[in-house]
């Protein structure tokens, strides 16, 4: 229903966007536009084609499509955004001219302070008629929850800041990056309504750009710019650290602010955007719900100063801003430190033996959410073959078997519900599979199913040089391969221990006295490991600086570290001090 509701309103969308973008909707607009067709035609022309803004609307609206994003939401006003969706302001504007053009100036182009929100709590009203759009209201409500569940930002509607959100229908989808001033805009127009497009918008208000725009995005995927409407080549750009902050997170094919396949394609039969690895290629453009890892960004930039301690925890955790006293844990990890299995409605933990054993997820229900977790023993690695998927196959899988087998466990991994594919080789020593069915999924769909072993790799690097006149790249793969013909099975019934995770902070600044803590967990078996599972330790054993007391009393007392915590001062104090102390050197 969605779909055709879409496309009706697409065959009049011509008299809707007669005004495209106010030139009012940030100060100075009019003026980004200018510098915005500027930097279009700048990199039309790098590829050897003229920008024309015609020609690119006219294209763009030959064909209708709707893969779920924005992207294809917002075909009209491509020439009046940034990326498809962003409303620039005047000084990043410029600042995407100068970092363009290679310029160095770091003072101009460096994210500035002032985009961030100062404050945990951002308010946001609606410019809704009420009778008619409830059930929008209602859409961004329950978006914004879901940041808050995952983020310590919290959102307060009608609340009395001069800054804010003002989410209106406007045409298509659309957003600033980071806070502006005053109540800025978010646009949540026709087609744009799922939770995962609204979360996106919101995503950006909080200061978020596209995942595909980082400098490091060909290592991970290829923009087929042949495919692309011509003219809009600079939406293809990277940032450098001059405009973004990766914040030291790894690159995410899930994220939510990632482009889906098909962005700016001249032909909706054919991808503009690949993925290195063929079998995340239906990962990415999900707009489902934020990331582990966006919500991951969104905490390093404003929640850090939220929980006094920070907790030792495994698997790329960290300290739950919602919850100080556990761990913000990946998809497929859970406990108190990310040491456990995440608690699903089916699925468990497996051992791998030498020999494949076979798994097998049953049908796909609604709301189905199994998350199965194989180790492998201490030393070994894993392989893992999907020899069967049978779920509806989208663009980006809104049902199917993710599989995490890299040392990263922040990133999202391989969703698969188009074909079978394998194998995948653990790099360390577990690989983590789940089950999902989305809310609307109908009754027929059979899941996965998939064998999994213990092996040790082969390796072999193979060098290939793919027209290096044109491309001058050399390009490596590795033939990762376990030793064949293993039949015989062996059981493994002891339990073993996982990596340990990270240390604690220090109890103390300095002076030798301060502990600071590390833990690990038990697996298989009947989780009965050896030793203990965790470690404490000495930290801070550098000498704390002496401050100079001006008064009739100036010294430093040197005692046992047990004591410190005893020590008072005034008369009678001192003569228990003493008291004890002599006790102790008898």
């Amino acid at each position: 229903m969605k779909i055709l509701r879409f496309c009706l309103l697409l065959f009049g969308i011509e008299g809707v966007f007669s005004q495209y973008i106010a030139n009012d909707v940030v100060s100075d607009y009019g003026q980004v536009k200018e510098l915005l067709a500027q930097y279009y035609r700048k990199h039309a022309k790098k590829a050897g084609n003229d920008y024309d803004p015609s020609v690119v609307r006219n294209q763009a609206t030959s064909k209708m499509f709707y893969d779920g994003t924005e992207a294809t939401v917002n075909r009209l006003i491509w020439t009046e955004v940034f990326e498809n969706d962003i409303i620039l302001t005047l000084p990043q504007a410029e600042a995407l001219l100068t970092e363009s053009a290679g310029s160095r100036n770091k003072r101009q182009a460096s994210p500035s302070a002032y985009s961030f929100w100062p404050n945990l709590t951002v308010s946001y009203e609606f410019a809704y008629n009420d009778e008619v759009e409830t059930w929008e209201a209602n859409l961004i409500r329950s978006a914004l929850r879901h940041i808050e569940h995952n983020t310590c930002i919290r959102f307060k509607e009608n609340g009395g800041d001069r800054d804010g959100l003002r989410y209106f229908r406007g045409n298509g989808c659309w957003s600033n990056v980071g806070r502006t001033g005053g109540r800025q805009l978010v646009s949540i127009g026709y087609g744009c309504d799922s939770l995962g497009i609204v979360a996106h918008e919101t995503l950006h208000a909080l200061g978020l750009w596209h995942e595909q725009s980082r400098s490091d995005r060909d290592q991970f995927i290829n923009i087929n710019f042949w495919r692309i409407i011509r003219g809009t080549e600079g939406n293809f750009e990277k940032r450098t650290a001059l405009t973004s902050d990766n914040m030291g997170q790894p690159y995410d094919l899930g994220s939510v602010m990632h482009y889906g396949a098909k962005a700016f394609t001249s032909d909706w039969t054919a991808n503009t955007v690949e993925t290195k690895d063929k079998r995340f290629q239906n990962t990415i453009g999900q707009r489902d719900g934020i990331s582990f890892k966006d919500a991951k960004m969104i905490n390093l930039r404003y929640c850090t100063g939220v929980c006094r301690t920070t907790l030792p925890c495994a698997n790329e955790g960290y300290t739950d801003p919602n919850d100080c006293q556990k761990c913000r844990c990946p998809k497929g990890y859970g406990g108190v430190y990310c040491q456990e299995l995440e608690r699903s409605s089916c699925g468990e933990e497996l051992i791998a033996t030498q020999g494949y054993q076979t798994l097998r997820s049953g049908p796909v229900y609604a709301n189905t959410n199994c998350i199965w977790r194989i180790r492998s023993p201490a030393g070994q690695k894993l392989e893992l073959v999907i020899d069967s998927v049978n779920f509806p196959c989208l663009d980006s899988c809104t049902s199917f078997v993710e599989i995490k087998a890299t040392r990263s466990k922040t990133a999202t991994g391989a969703r698969l519900c188009c074909k079978a594919s394998g194998p995948f080789y653990s790099e360390d020593d577990d690989i983590i599979l789940i089950f999902k069915g989305d809310s609307q999924i109908q009754p027929g769909y059979n899941g996965f199913t998939a064998r999994y072993r213990y092996c040790t790799f082969n390796r072999n690097i193979i060098s290939i040089v793919i027209n290096p006149q044109s491309y001058g790249e050399c390009f490596s793969f590795q033939s990762l391969a376990c030793p064949g013909g293993l039949e015989k099975t062996f059981s493994i019934q002891t339990a073993s221990w996982g990596l340990w995770g990270q240390w604690s902070e220090c109890s103390q600044s300095c002076g030798g006295c301060g502990y600071r803590t590390r833990v690990r967990g038990c697996y298989g078996g009947n989780r009965v490991c050896p030793g203990s599972d965790h470690q404490r330790e000495h930290c801070n054993t550098q000498p704390c600086p002496v401050t100079k007391v001006v008064g009739s009393c100036n010294g430093r007392i040197l005692l046992p570290c047990y004591l410190v915590d005893r020590m008072t001062f005034g008369e009678q104090a001192l003569s228990k001090l003493s008291a004890t102390m002599r006790t102790s050197l008898h």
